[in-house]
């Protein structure tokens, strides 16, 4: 097992308000499911699981668009810091609930004015305390301010991540936490601007890119390779991809955590809750599951499989597969989708010429 990191809870508290669905255990493997009626309850769920006494910081981000709220899973599991979904105007009643709940000293927004609004900002320093804003310019900017926040020199490794797509930096968000390390993005092509200049700052012991060269170039590699030595993890598709990040993370696990890999905002929000569980997040589509993900599974040997979200996430049919060990019965393969390359990881003295 992975070792733990700073600051998270000794323990996850056994219920939560909303809807949590317990199925028919196989072969000795439990179910559990976290949800509520939608993304933003599904928030209020996950946080109420995990931290059932209160926490001193939240992290706020937008449940309408994942990139600048993307990142925070690494640092809110790194933390013990629950990450909550709102809208960019007006706060959802039950994360206001749940805000009144754990009564934090400070409120961590995710993202500019244009993700979450000055109005809504200045509120919740109004009924909640102090409120600090991580917003740059764009994407990248923001999780390089994240980063900052969060972490310290020196770090013994930093994720990177596409900042075009969601899946590879949601996979990446549990190994972050439990590794210490941020997860930063870039653009798939060239590496970014501000990402280049914080990594320079960081000086991490290595960097570890997400996702095969489709979703981020042998060039941005190369890059990277700069600043500390670099290696890949990758899978043919985000599914596989995420088996590969829970493999290249976990000797075991008692608990897996399923999410559903077309959508954000279910894995981000679980990212705190899953680390602190030790447990990897693995992407499924609603009715199918991938044979790579079937397979870490399989080797995780887990005694508790749980689900993200609602049936509309992830289908009674596919928690109960993984919980059978995919034996029975068949399910779909995921839909014909982006393909990533498996490549072995490059050597420092390849990336250095």
């Amino acid at each position: 097992m992975s070792l733990i990191p700073r600051g998270l809870l000794a323990a996850v508290a056994a219920t939560v308000t909303c809807a949590i669905a317990a199925l028919p255990s196989a072969a000795g493997i439990s179910t559990d499911r976290v949800a509520g009626p939608d993304r933003y309850a599904t928030s209020v769920a996950i946080s109420q699981r995990a931290f059932p006494d209160g926490v001193g910081t939240v992290f706020l981000g937008s449940g309408e668009d994942y990139p600048d709220a993307l990142v925070a899973g690494a640092a809110g599991g790194a933390y013990g810091y629950p990450v909550l979904l709102t809208e960019r105007d007006s706060i959802p009643e039950i994360v206001r609930q749940e805000l009144d709940r754990l009564e934090p000293a400070t409120i961590v927004i995710l993202g500019g004015e244009a993700a979450i609004s000055a109005e809504l900002e200045e509120k919740a320093g109004r009924d909640w305390g102090a409120v600090t804003r991580l917003g740059g310019a764009n994407r990248y900017e923001t999780a390089v301010l994240v980063s900052e926040w969060a972490f310290n020199r020196g770090t013994p490794v930093v994720y990177v991540a596409s900042g075009a797509d969601f899946p590879d930096a949601l996979s990446g968000g549990v190994a972050g936490a439990l590794a210490d390390g941020p997860v930063l993005l870039t653009n798939p092509d060239s590496l970014s601007p501000a990402t280049a200049d914080h990594l320079a700052d960081l000086g991490p012991e290595r960097i570890v890119i997400l996702g095969g060269s489709e979703a981020i170039s042998d060039a941005v590699a190369t890059a990277a390779g700069r600043f500390a030595p670099v290696s890949r993890i990758a899978g043919a598709d985000r599914f596989a991809t995420s088996a590969a990040v829970s493999a290249a993370t976990f000797t075991d696990a008692a608990t897996v955590v399923l999410a559903n890999g077309m959508d954000f905002p279910d894995a981000l929000a679980g990212a705190p809750l899953a680390a602190a569980l030790g447990a990897p997040i693995l992407l499924v589509e609603r009715d199918s599951v991938s044979e790579e993900v079937c397979t870490e599974v399989s080797r995780l040997g887990p005694e508790k499989v749980m689900a993200l979200g609602g049936t509309a996430a992830v289908s009674d049919a596919v928690l109960n597969h993984v919980m059978a060990n995919c034996v029975l019965p068949d399910l779909p393969g995921p839909k014909p989708g982006p393909t990533y390359t498996i490549e072995p990881p490059p050597s420092p003295m390849d990336l250095d010429r």
